[in-house]
């Protein structure tokens, strides 16, 4: 048996198909070995050659694009994390009572506006004395 009849009969067809690209690619080894000049041989499997290239350029980009595809499901997987985790504290905060969160706030805004008045007076009585005295001594 020939090495022509041994390959025709174990690989009659080979199809390679690539999902989410719609093409494939058949090779019909009976096709090229029942062609009559070498030229026409070396012709045919140069296409292969190119498809199987093309091929291999779809399989990079499928790549490429799983592998964004894969960042920015982990980015996303991130960001809601991270929104579980500030829905639970609103849910804490929502939950508090509102009397002493109330009363908190009214101390603060009780102190704070009695600090500024004194702060105020403070203010006005320094630069209102060294306003008198500089008056004082330039028209003395």
């Amino acid at each position: 048996m020939t090495t022509k009849n041994t390959l025709s009969r174990i690989l009659k067809e080979i199809t390679i198909s690539m999902p989410f690209i719609g093409t494939a690619i058949t090779f019909d080894f009976n096709e090229i070995s029942n062609t009559s000049s070498v030229d026409e041989q070396i012709a045919k499997l140069g296409q292969i050659q190119t498809d199987l290239r093309a091929a291999i350029n779809a399989v990079d980009l499928l790549k490429n694009e799983a592998d964004s595809k894969k960042i920015e499901a982990e980015q996303l997987r991130i960001a809601v994390e991270n929104l579980k985790q500030e829905q639970e504290t609103v849910k804490t905060l929502l939950t508090l009572r509102e009397d002493p969160l109330i009363r908190l706030l009214v101390k603060a805004n009780s102190k704070g506006r009695a600090r500024g008045i004194w702060e105020g007076i403070i203010i006005g009585l320094c630069t209102g004395g060294i306003s008198s005295y500089l008056i004082w001594f330039f028209t003395k």
